[in-house]
């Protein structure tokens, strides 16, 4: 086995369940370097990342306390505004159009869920009432059909990015 001769196609996927302000600052520098590194290695490599954001009121975590269960956003600011507003951040990535191009990703995918987390719970018997069953956020804060964001998107700029260098 060694090192692959040509990478024509990288994509980084990641995600943020809890802790939206930092976690979208780690993500955002995540991808940043992703970009920087596929880049570095060929500019004619397809960088693309793709990005799953959890908007439920409530996430508990298995690496924390049973009984530490979080809860998104506050009466000011609901889970599903906080996660809009974490999705438009990602609105400030460069999305290549040409391997001459300034630095950016030539793809970017962002979708929200609402999973609670807790069926999983150890003691989930306690959290019936407040349990509620994983769904594909509405939009918003799910990126719209035709928004650069969404996942049919990103698929299309990598398609094209490909087909523009490799065929």
């Amino acid at each position: 086995m060694g090192p692959p001769v040509v990478i024509q196609i990288a994509i980084e996927l990641k995600s943020i369940w809890t802790e939206h302000g930092k976690a979208r600052m780690n993500r955002l520098r995540d991808f940043e370097s992703f970009h920087g590194y596929a880049h570095h290695y060929s500019p004619e490599t397809v960088a693309a990342a793709f990005l799953v954001v959890n908007s439920a009121d409530r996430f508990w975590s298995p690496l924390r306390a049973k009984d530490d269960i979080t809860t998104h956003g506050s009466p000011k600011k609901p889970a599903r505004l906080l996660a809009k507003e974490t999705v438009d951040r990602f609105r400030s990535i460069h999305l290549r159009k040409a391997s001459t191009d300034i630095p950016g990703l030539e793809a970017l995918g962002v979708f929200v869920v609402e999973h609670d987390n807790l069926a999983i719970h150890p003691d989930a018997a306690d959290y019936a009432a407040l349990h509620k069953p994983t769904i594909a956020a509405p939009s918003p804060p799910n990126p719209p059909v035709g928004d650069p964001l969404h996942y049919e998107s990103m698929i299309q700029r990598i398609c094209n990015a490909y087909t523009q260098r490799f065929s």
